[in-house]
């Protein structure tokens, strides 16, 4: 049996749709329910295990340094890997690292494969291009940084690494692959798993344009994962495109050169802001989360969870009454989305960040596929 925790606005209909089994099938292992079809909110349900007929599938989540972890203890059965957000890189190659022990052993002790995170990301900044260019475009840089990941892999309890390398200079593609290939050589005889966070759009932008010679086939074959971010264009409302359609483009272009199994499609997180005071008609400007996040941080003020519709939004007034308001929506029981997985044949699904997203999100998943665990 899987078990179920009613969100606001759930029916005996809706989550016998939502698991693909019928309203009888729900009633009969759940005599509680009675008659009636409105649940109540965390109200507790069992559903039918339907594992015979879910294929499997690998579940990444993102962690981010200073964000509560007491989410993870109701996800962890959801996922394969967690991402920790604890580690970034200097330009000269070395790694500054928040303390990392306690979190790590606890994300093995749960049976999920703790994954470091080698990024360019900045706290306050974002991902910042002129680091990325001064790592890549020094050979010594590099080597000082797989010495430095190595030697963090030797005394923690880390599973791999997660190379998360964004808005990189695309004249320094190329130096991209030959430190993933460099990554992947020296680690894999040791027994960690690399993994590689992709920016969709910037593929595909380099692909259309046919700039110069870089393939992306280079590095394909030689990491183990691809996290494929899909928000730039899957929530981008420039386009005649549904969010179904535009993860389908996606997933046409990124399955040609990568194996499919090996392509961990990004479950999208869109966000949306409004001018105040709100005008019935008003068009929002899309934003990004990690954007939505920063702006949150900097007005003091952080998300509210908004339980009617299980959103995250917050609100930023000046002293003139002028101000927005920006909601982040959790992308809940989008079954055709997760269908394309198993359309695709692809290796499974990440999230990010992990408390973005409900538990009825991990639900979905585990409804539809089987989670893949390892043997650590």
């Amino acid at each position: 049996m899987i078990e179920y925790i009613a969100q606001p606005g759930d029916t005996v209909y809706s989550i016998a749709r939502l698991f693909s089994i019928r309203t009888g099938q729900l009633l009969s292992v759940n005599p509680g329910l009675g008659s009636g079809p409105v649940l109540a909110a965390g109200q507790r349900l069992l559903i039918p295990d339907i594992s015979l007929v879910r294929p499997a599938i690998e579940v990444n989540g993102y962690f981010y340094a200073g964000r509560d972890p007491s989410i993870l203890r109701e996800v962890f059965p959801y996922l394969t890997y967690l991402s920790i957000l604890y580690c970034r890189v200097t330009p000269d190659g070395g790694i500054l690292c928040m303390n990392d022990s306690t979190l790590v052993r606890a994300v093995r002790a749960a049976n999920v494969a703790p994954m470091m995170v080698v990024t360019n990301y900045t706290p306050g900044e974002g991902y910042s291009e002129p680091l990325v260019h001064a790592i890549l475009s020094d050979p010594q840089a590099q080597q000082t940084l797989m010495q430095n990941i190595l030697s963090r892999l030797r005394k923690t309890q880390y599973y791999g690494i997660n190379i998360d390398f964004e808005m990189v200079p695309y004249a320094d593609y190329n130096a991209l692959t030959q430190f993933v290939q460099m990554a992947s050589f020296t680690l894999h005889p040791l027994g960690y798993l690399v993994m590689v966070t992709v920016r969709t759009k910037r593929l595909i932008d380099r692909a259309e344009n046919q700039r110069d010679k870089f393939r992306i086939t280079d590095y394909t074959f030689i990491a183990d994962r691809f996290v494929i971010k899909t928000s730039e264009l899957a929530c981008d409302p420039n386009t005649a495109l549904s969010q179904t359609d535009s993860m389908q483009r996606i997933l046409d272009y990124i399955t040609g050169p990568f194996s499919s199994q090996k392509v961990l499609v990004a479950y999208p997180n869109c966000c949306r802001m409004w001018t105040l005071p709100y005008q019935p008609g008003q068009q929002p400007q899309p934003v990004f989360y990690e954007q939505a996040e920063l702006i949150a941080n900097q007005a003091g003020t952080g998300f509210e969870y908004d339980m009617d519709t299980g959103m995250l939004f917050f609100d930023r007034v000046d002293d003139t009454g002028a101000g927005f308001t920006i909601w982040c929506g959790n992308v809940v029981a989008n079954k055709d989305i997760m269908e394309l997985v198993r359309i695709y044949n692809l290796g499974g699904v990440s999230v990010r960040p992990v408390d973005l997203f409900s538990v009825a999100t991990f639900q979905l998943f585990g409804a539809m596929y089987q989670i893949q665990k390892l043997n650590l």
